[in-house]
């Protein structure tokens, strides 16, 4: 079971919480780094909300509130043009 894989990792190695933070965030940035077409800025956020959402399954008000995220974001960004991709990630 990958949760319990997940939380022996975490106790056998006794990563303190704000260092699993910054590694997440720099695996982020790494992402947004090497993605290579600006759109996919957009595939890497609802990558990322599609696992959070499994993390919230059996809490359904957190799982509508993300839901009604998703779609505020496909509303958004959904329709822009490469250029305004562009500008997104250059900013």
């Amino acid at each position: 079971d990958l949760q319990t894989t997940k939380h022996n990792f975490l106790f056998r190695f006794e990563i303190p919480i704000f260092q699993l933070y910054d590694l997440m965030t720099m695996a982020f940035k790494y992402q947004v780094y090497v993605c290579p077409h600006p759109k996919d800025l957009l595939y890497i956020t609802l990558n990322h909300f599609n696992a959070l959402a499994k993390f919230v399954e059996d809490a359904a008000p957190l799982k509508a509130q993300l839901s009604h995220v998703h779609y505020l974001l496909m509303k958004t960004y959904s329709d822009l043009s490469s250029s305004e991709w562009q500008f997104i990630r250059q900013t």
